[in-house]
C-alpha cells in the first residue's frame, strides 16, 4: 500500500512536466516555417492546407511573412482570371509577386484548385528559397520533350487510299 500511495503522485509530476514540455517543442518546430497568411474567397483554404504542409498559416495578416491576396474575374469565354499577388513582410519586405492564369469553362473544381495550389507554391518559391528552404526544393520541368520516333516502319508506305462511287438514272415514259 505504502508503494502505491507513493506511486500516485510521481506519476502526476512526471504527467505535469511532459505537459509542459511538449507543447513548446512543437512551438519550435513551427517556428522555423514560412509564415502564410491567405486572403481568397474563391480558394478552398482546407485543401491548401492539408497539401502544403510545409507553411506556417497564420490568421493576422501583420504577423504573416507573406501575405498572399487571390482576386479573380470571369473571363469572356465563360472561365476565371486568377491574379496572386504576393507581398512579403517582415524579413521579407519589400519582395512582391505576381502571378496571373486562367481557367477554362469545362475545368472541374478539382482541377482549378490544383491550378490554384501549384500557382500558390511557384509563388512561394523566391520566399522560401530566403528563409534557407533551398536545399528541400527540386524543380522539374516538363513539355519540352522532342518526340523522336526513330526505327518506325510504315506497314502502309505512305500510301493513300480513297474510294468513291456515284450513280445516275435517267428515264423517260410516253403515254397515247
Amino acid at each position: 500500500m505504502n508503494n502505491q500511495s507513493f506511486l500516485k503522485p510521481f506519476i502526476l509530476v512526471i504527467t505535469f512536466i511532459l505537459l509542459l514540455i511538449l507543447p513548446s517543442k512543437s512551438q519550435d518546430i513551427n517556428a522555423d516555417k514560412l509564415k502564410i497568411f491567405i486572403d481568397c474567397s474563391s480558394c478552398d483554404i482546407d485543401f491548401i492546407k492539408q497539401e502544403i504542409n510545409y507553411l506556417s498559416y497564420v490568421r493576422d495578416r501583420l504577423l504573416s511573412d507573406v501575405h498572399l491576396q487571390v482576386l479573380s474575374q470571369n473571363t469572356g469565354s465563360g472561365g476565371e482570371e486568377y491574379t496572386l499577388y504576393f507581398f512579403g513582410q517582415n524579413d521579407f519586405s519589400n519582395q512582391n509577386d505576381t502571378l496571373v492564369f486562367t481557367t477554362n469553362v469545362d475545368q472541374t473544381s478539382d482541377e482549378v484548385r490544383k491550378l490554384q495550389m501549384k500557382s500558390i507554391q511557384l509563388g512561394l518559391v523566391p520566399f522560401l528559397i530566403k528563409k534557407g528552404y533551398w536545399e528541400n526544393l527540386n524543380l522539374t520541368v516538363t513539355g519540352f520533350e522532342e518526340e523522336v520516333e526513330e526505327g518506325k516502319e510504315d506497314v502502309w508506305n505512305n500510301w493513300v487510299y480513297s474510294i468513291s462511287g456515284s450513280s445516275r438514272f435517267n428515264g423517260q415514259e410516253s403515254t397515247n
